[in-house]
């Protein structure tokens, strides 16, 4: 029965022919699609759950999947570890089997299950109601942050500890003799590590032509990466950095780690300890930082620093960089990485706005291209957040999808995007930003 059930459903979505159909049913077709997709998924869970309890020394679903879907061996034990931890969070199942949760989303929360626990995420409703509207790749950052919220640092030490023992490195020759490198490492060095391979892309697209220029003529961000890389092993001629033409901007080396007072005075030392673009660590990597390490106050309110420019500067200072990417993580609208962001004024310049963070916020150079080219309107919703909307005087119908943006690999002012929402910044202990 469920054999014929499914091959019916397939016979009809082989028979769909979109040739001469308008935009909107093709729109509507493929949110259908996106439902019946959920549905199967749904199924397949059921399914799968259902063989790893037949208890008849059978082979297992895991091996099962494999077997009949010709898919990898990973994949399979994905699907086996969705299935199982679905018996145990009904909600999502049935989030999923509705088409209300994509599959991304619901195995970003099978994660968070195993970092925190599988009844405190299916019990959540608000974190479901939340992820019902955002993207997959935007709902796992704010799963990321919903873990964090929810684990002890006893937790994150052990979370930090299993990746370091997991790190590995690998590399071997691969098709037409090009040699595949490999590597995988904890957040913390992971962090470091990249700060450095992001300066090295900047000054090679700099030195390639930049934002005036054509760079991606010259090569293209693989091979740029592939440079940057070459260059800092010493082995693709001279680094970047060293040619005077072409110089760092003052933060481009930066790692910036987050810690509320609390944590760093003990008072608190379940409060936030983050690393920006690699997300929360255990407060204990405070002491291993560097000597050299430069201490700095970002105040959230008041204006006892010289963060508030007014109009007395266009370009933003160093202070004013570090508390807009403390406070906004990411690109404000498509939630790229701060190291790929640019500080954007609300209120135009030109316009009369000021160099005040009330007006300043992270977006990332794609969305900060269609912003200026006057296609888009930034627009901050009730709840603090932003969204992008069509202008009226586009000349087209384009706007931000708020998926991750397919950003050039370049990092302008090295910033980040939104603060949490129900959050307020003024109620939050004053964190220290730690610059290694």
């Amino acid at each position: 029965m469920f054999v014929s059930i499914i091959e019916q459903a397939a016979e009809s979505v082989r028979a769909i022919s979109p040739e001469g159909s308008p935009r909107r049913s093709l729109v509507d077709a493929l949110a259908a699609l996106g439902r019946l997709r959920g549905a199967l998924d749904a199924a397949e869970v059921r399914l799968t759950a259902a063989v790893d309890s037949l208890g008849d020394r059978g082979a297992g679903s895991a091996t099962v999947l494999r077997s009949v879907t010709h898919c990898s061996d990973r994949e399979a034990k994905k699907r086996q570890r969705r299935a199982r931890s679905l018996s145990e969070m009904p909600r999502i199942a049935a989030a999923l089997a509705s088409g209300s949760l994509p599959t991304e989303t619901v195995d970003a929360l099978v994660r968070a299950a195993d970092e925190t626990d599988t009844r405190t995420v299916d019990s959540d409703q608000r974190l479901l109601a939340d992820l019902a509207t955002r993207p997959a790749d935007l709902g796992a950052k704010h799963i990321r942050d919903w873990t964090r919220r929810h684990q002890c640092v006893a937790d994150r030490e052990r979370r930090l500890e299993r990746q370091r023992e997991a790190r590995s490195a690998n590399w071997f020759t691969g098709d037409d003799d090009m040699l595949v490198v490999h590597a995988s490492f904890d957040p913390v060095t992971g962090s470091g590590l990249r700060s450095i391979l992001d300066a090295e892309v900047e000054l090679l697209w700099r030195a390639d032509g930049g934002r005036d220029g054509r760079p991606n003529d010259i090569r293209n961000p693989t091979q740029r990466r592939a440079d940057a890389l070459a260059r800092v092993l010493g082995v693709g001629g001279p680094r970047a950095s060293t040619d005077p033409a072409v110089e760092p901007t003052a933060s481009a080396t930066t790692v910036v780690v987050v810690a509320d007072i609390g944590v760093i005075d003990g008072t608190n030392p379940e409060g936030r300890c983050e690393i920006l673009d690699t997300g929360p660590v255990p407060p204990s990597i405070l002491a291993h930082l560097s000597p050299d390490t430069l201490w700095r106050g970002a105040v959230f309110d008041g204006s006892g620093r010289p963060l508030w420019l007014g109009r007395g500067r266009r370009l933003v200072s160093q202070d004013l960089r570090l508390m807009v990417a403390v406070r906004d993580r990411h690109c404000v609208l498509c939630g790229a990485l701060v190291n790929r962001c640019d500080a954007h004024h609300v209120t135009p310049w030109s316009g009369g706005g000021s160099t005040d963070p009330d007006n300043i916020v992270l977006v990332c150079t794609p969305c900060h291209t269609l912003i200026h080219q006057g296609q888009v309107q930034l627009i901050r919703l009730d709840d603090g957040s932003w969204q992008a909307r069509p202008s009226i005087s586009a000349p087209g119908p384009t706007a931000i999808d708020q998926r991750g943006s397919p950003w050039p690999d370049r990092g302008c002012h090295r910033l980040v995007g939104a603060a949490p929402t129900g959050e307020s910044q003024s109620k939050r202990s004053p964190p220290i930003a730690r610059q290694p």
